[in-house]
This record gives C-alpha cells, structure tokens and sequence, in this order.
C-alpha cells in the first residue's frame, strides 16, 4: 500500500511539473511572439518607413533646387517660378529627372543589400522595402508639377472640381498600367537584380503619386474651406481607416487561396495590389491632415525649438504615433491593421520632421546651393545614424533571451 501511494504521489508530482512546464513554455512562447511582434513594428516604423520619408523627402528638395538652380538660374532665396508656360513645362521635366535619378540610386542600393549575405533576409526585406520608398517623394513631386502646370495653361480648373478627378483617375490608370507593362516585362529577372530593383521601386513610387492625386481630388471635390476644417479630417481620416485594413484583409486572403489564385488574371491580382498600396498612402495623408491642425501653432511658429516650437510638434507627434502603433500591434489584431498602422506611423513620423528640416534650411542666412547641400547632408547624417542606433536596440530586444534559449536546448 506504501509503495502503491508513493507512485501516486510521484506521478502526481510528475503530472504537475509537465503542467507547470507546458505553462511556462506556453508563457516564454507568447513573451516571444509579442516581442517579435514589438520588434518587426517598430522596425517597419521608425528604420524604413520614416527614414524613408526623411531621407526621400531632404534629398529630393535639394536635388531639385540643385537642378532649378543649373537649368532656371532660380534665385535659392525665391519660390518656383510659374510666370511662363515655358518655365512650367521646365519644372515638370526637372522633377521627371530628379525622380528618374533617386530610382536609379535605390535601385543600386537594393540590390547592394540583396548580395550582403550577412544581412538576414528578414532584415533585408525590411531595409529594401524602406529604400524602395525613398523615390517614391520625386514621383509625388513630379504629380504636384504636373498638376500645377495643367493648372496653369489651364487644362484642369479649380472653378471645376470634376477636372481634378479626372485627372487623378487620368494618372492612377497611367501609373497602373505602367506598372503592369514592368512588371510582365520584367517577370523574367530575379528579385536582387537591377531590372527587379527598379520594378519594385517603381511600385512603391506610382502608388503615393496616384494617392497624392486623389487626396488633392479629394480637397478640390469638398472645396479648400471644407477640407481645412478640422472636423472634416477627422471624419475623413478615420473613414479611411475604419475601411482600407478591412479591404486590405481581403484582398490579402484573396491573394493567398491558392484555389482562386492560379484562375485570376495577372492584370487583377496586380492591380489589387496597386489599389491597396494606394489606398494605404491616401490614409496616411489624411492623418498627416490631422496632425498639421493639431499642432498648427507650434509648425508655424518661428521657434524652431521646444518651448512651443517645431521640434517639439515633432516630438509630440513621433510619440503618438509610436505608442498607439505598439498598442495596436500588442492587440490580438490581424496582420493587416498592424501593418497599416505602422504605415501611418512612420510616414506621419518621417513627414513631421523632414517638415521640420525644411523649416530649420530656411532659416538659413544668405543661402546657397552649397551650404543647403552641406545642411541637409548632415541633417541626413544624423538621421542615419539614430536610425542605426535604434536598429541595435531592436536587435538586442530581439535577442534578449537567445543565450537562455540556447542553454536550455
């Protein structure tokens, strides 16, 4: 009887120590995914999307004041000139090149990342899909000059609001069908290649470029005074909200059933995705909308600084964004509302403090070409490095408990 209740108790005994294990494995699996999860965000949101804001945006703005400065003789004191057809047209073709070459450039870099084996190819997916966007802020530059010079010779009106639609749809199918024409044509070459390159770039660049059309379609549909209304950008930020992770899902599931994957025409599949980036960039405009009313006394102070002034609008506005993406991105959410959000959160970041670089050059005493490449150089520099400098923390939470894990295997 003795030794019959001494095995009971050590099975017992032995039960409960598998259900404790179970549990804290189950336990050590979960604190892992959520820093994953934590990791792979903040990653998406602070090192590729916003410093591809930044970096997109600085570089562009100084390489087309370079070009306007070469080719215009534009005074680097003075705005763009819109006196002549002639000067119009100039400016269109200018921002073309200006665009043209930044594709070239992430072209290369992307594919110098690819050949690095020593990046993970977790890690290289996340940097290239970064620089892919980088060009994408000459497109939309580009599109504002184009509309801005059908505008002036007088193709498109603000007296008639339907002209802006039009247009907007005129670019989206032109974008889109562009992008199809590559992407058939280019089907042939292997991703890390510099044909591949300049197709996945392309994607991200027409993409924002139809999204900015819509959005200034949008304004020009409502009027100016209603879209500078506060209420109204919250009712459109937070429409396009409430539908395009929904529409994303789908699309998503959609894509990934392999029973209806292999019968849709590639014209579809392709243009789905061109239609969900696209909408992702309109969202992330309309609360880029938002945040600029917010936060419209301290943009448009003189203070560049804290105290009511710029950087601190910055700074309010990277820590909303980092904190409700991390909520979101804790919360049992599908993957297409945290990839969404992380969207918002590091274009809204990256476009308030490349705003905040555009104010900090102008106040710049007797610019010139050389001393605004010199500044915005280094305000690029220093991107880069706090960029990296957070991509060592992330790698470090990432292998927070790697040594545990590999003492207990």
């Amino acid at each position: 009887m003795v030794e019959g209740e001494e095995g009971a108790e050590e099975g017992h005994a032995a039960a409960t120590l598998a259900k404790a294990r179970a549990a804290a494995q189950k336990m050590d699996d979960m604190e892992r995914e959520l820093r994953m999860k934590f990791c792979a965000t903040m990653r998406a949101l602070l090192v590729t999307k916003c410093q591809a804001v930044f970096v997109g945006i600085t570089l562009k703005n100084v390489l087309n004041l370079t070009v306007l400065v070469l080719v215009l003789q534009l005074d680097v004191k003075k705005g763009l000139p819109k006196e002549t057809t002639e000067d119009a047209y100039k400016i269109v073709g200018i921002f073309f090149l200006t665009w043209i070459l930044m594709v070239n450039m992430a072209a290369i870099m992307t594919r110098t990342i690819s050949r690095i084996e020593q990046i993970p190819d977790r890690l290289a997916a996340a940097y290239i899909s970064g620089i892919n966007l980088i060009p994408a802020w000459g497109y939309k530059d580009f599109i504002a000059a184009s509309i801005m010079c059908m505008d002036f010779i007088g193709y498109i009106n603000k007296d008639k609001p339907m002209t802006y639609v039009y247009y907007a749809l005129f670019v989206s199918f032109v974008s889109g069908t562009l992008q199809l024409i590559l992407e058939m044509a280019g089907a042939r070459f292997e991703e890390g290649t510099y044909v591949r390159g300049i197709i996945n770039t392309l994607m991200a660049c027409f993409a924002l470029g139809c999204a900015f059309a819509v959005n200034v379609a949008v304004q020009m549909v409502v009027g100016p005074q209603t879209f500078a209304l506060f209420s109204f950008k919250m009712k459109y930020a937070f429409g396009m909200l409430l539908f395009t992770p929904e529409i994303n899902r789908n699309v998503t599931n959609l894509l990934l059933n392999e029973d209806v994957k292999g019968k849709l025409p590639i014209v579809l599949t392709k243009g789905l995705i061109f239609l969900t980036g696209t909408g992702n960039y309109v969202c992330a405009q309309a609360f880029k909308g938002v945040f600029d009313i917010l936060f419209k006394s301290m943009i448009k102070s003189d203070n560049l600084y804290f105290d009511g002034g710029h950087m601190q609008a910055c700074c309010y506005v990277t820590s909303i964004c980092v904190g409700v993406t991390v909520l979101v991105a804790l919360l049992p959410l599908p993957q297409p509302y945290i990839t969404l959000m992380a969207l918002i959160g590091g274009m809204n970041t990256g476009w308030s403090w490349s705003d905040f670089a555009v104010h900090y050059l102008s106040q710049i005493k007797d610019p010139t070409l050389w001393s605004m490449w010199l500044a915005s150089m280094g305000l690029i520099i220093v991107a880069v490095i706090i960029v990296l400098m957070v991509e060592v923390v992330i790698i470090k939470i990432e292998n927070f408990r790697k040594k545990e894990d590999d003492k207990e295997d």
